[in-house]
């Protein structure tokens, strides 16, 4: 969790919910300006990527400074053999997902 700022909660997870077969992920923001009642999410990656039996969640981090909210993760590369553990980072504007309460 990260940017807290008069009742905003933001978060940062691996999103499968719209992946075929449950392989592919892509790196979703939740954000929250009401104390965590209700959330909206905001697309971080531009494409799915495969994880390919690695945790790539445990790399995940966020931060929020000046009224910004910036994440950092992992993912392999579409056309890499190997996973490409280079740290990706993201700042807003974000594309909005889905709205949840």
């Amino acid at each position: 969790m990260g940017g807290r700022r008069a009742g905003w909660v933001n978060g940062i997870f691996n999103d499968r919910r719209g992946a075929a077969k449950n392989k592919k992920t892509t790196v979703t923001r939740a954000r929250s300006t009401e104390a965590g009642a209700t959330f909206k999410n905001y697309a971080w990656t531009e494409a799915p990527f495969e994880a390919k039996g690695e945790f790539m969640g445990d790399y995940n981090g966020i931060a929020a400074y000046g009224g910004r909210v910036y994440g950092a993760w992992t993912e392999t590369a579409a056309v890499a053999a190997a996973p490409d553990f280079t740290p990706r980072f993201r700042e807003p504007p974000a594309r909005l997902l889905t709205t949840t309460s």
